[in-house]
């Protein structure tokens, strides 16, 4: 396959697409890169297929890409006594830092730096946003909510705080091991999950250097407020559609990521579109949509279950197929702008002569 498309794939390497077979089936199907993602698997599972992907690009004469991907803060609430609890809604529920088992009233949630964040009217949203709760009390140490939208809940989900910026590195001691261990591998980017402000890429890039590119990952709505900075900070910056769509509304999504795809135009910063680019029902039309958004790569994680070279090179055929249009239609737009370049010319000539014509009375 032609490797001179101007999408490129960055394809996320897991227990079933991880061995050297299906490795070298997708660089051959066109894969420009990989991600291993560290919020699953040990160091030398990493270690293992990273030394994969480097010998197969190497006998076969490719430049590969390989990200590292940090977990970041995993915020979540506490286990329950019997293991899950049904919320209606209406209800009183109590988040707070109790260690004890939780029950219909309440749950623990280890998180003091989520309490401090807290204001009343702030909204919780538990389990990927299928649980919301409204503040209608809080403190340091704990927080009164109403259930706005109940269903079971059960232990170890995440939160997510829409409304709130946390006081909170994105970088967590297991991230700091994960680091230094990846940049020992040789990696070439380092994806920083949680970025909230432009200061958590000040961090990492202390400890980083230049031995890696810093790709941001946008998954918090209030990267919004300074965004042209963490743009300008960072290597590249990924747009985390799945976190985007549980902390703003859904419908909002597509304008956001087209807004954040649009300055990192502006400031020539590469961008990675990602979550669920092969789950979405109309599958050309939603690619056809993102890569008019101008993204410069776009991540896959589903692999191989769905036949994934297959996919891909039907994925890379439209990406040629639609920048050869888009090469067309940028053609006729530049013959347009000379003609109407021409046609002001002529009107101007025309000004010049009026005084002339009407001077000879025709």
């Amino acid at each position: 396959m032609p490797k001179d498309t101007r999408t490129k794939i960055l394809a996320t390497l897991g227990p079933s697409s991880n061995t050297e077979e299906k490795i070298s089936a997708l660089m051959d199907a066109g894969v420009d890169g990989f991600r291993l993602n560290f919020s699953h698997g040990t160091h030398e599972e990493h270690k293992n297929i990273y030394q994969r992907v480097r010998k197969l690009a190497q006998e076969k004469g490719l430049q590969i890409t390989v990200v590292a991907d940090m977990q970041g803060p995993k915020l979540r609430i506490g286990m329950f006594k019997d293991g899950k609890v049904l919320l209606h809604k209406g209800q009183k529920f109590t988040l707070d830092m109790k260690n004890e088992l939780g029950d219909e009233n309440r749950v623990t949630l280890p998180h003091k730096e989520i309490f401090e964040a807290l204001k009343v009217g702030d909204k919780l949203l538990v389990n990927d946003g299928n649980i919301v709760l409204n503040v209608l009390k809080c403190n340091k140490e704990s927080a009164l909510t109403e259930v706005e939208v109940g269903g079971f809940i059960s232990g170890h989900k995440g939160v997510n705080l829409p409304n709130s910026s946390l006081n909170i590195s994105p970088l967590t001691p297991k991230d700091l091991n994960d680091l230094e261990f990846a940049l020992g591998l040789g990696v070439d980017c380092i994806c920083l999950s949680f970025v909230q402000r432009v200061s958590d890429i000040k961090e990492a890039r202390k400890i980083i250097g230049k031995r890696a590119w810093i790709i941001s990952k946008l998954e918090k709505p209030q990267v919004l407020d300074d965004l042209d900075n963490i743009i300008k900070a960072s290597d590249m910056v990924m747009v985390a559609r799945g976190d985007l769509g549980v902390e703003c509304p859904i419908v909002t999504v597509p304008v956001l990521q087209k807004r954040i795809v649009s300055k990192c135009r502006v400031f020539g910063k590469p961008v990675i579109v990602a979550t669920r680019m092969l789950l979405c029902l109309h599958v050309q039309r939603f690619l056809i949509s993102l890569m008019l958004f101008m993204m410069d790569v776009m991540l896959l994680c589903s692999l191989v279950k769905q036949l994934p070279v297959i996919i891909l090179l039907k994925l890379l055929k439209l990406c040629m197929v639609l920048f050869n249009k888009l090469r067309m239609i940028l053609n006729t737009w530049k013959m347009f702008i000379i003609s109407v370049r021409e046609i002001i010319v002529i009107m101007k000539d025309m000004q010049l002569l009026m005084p002339l014509v009407k001077s000879l009375k025709l």
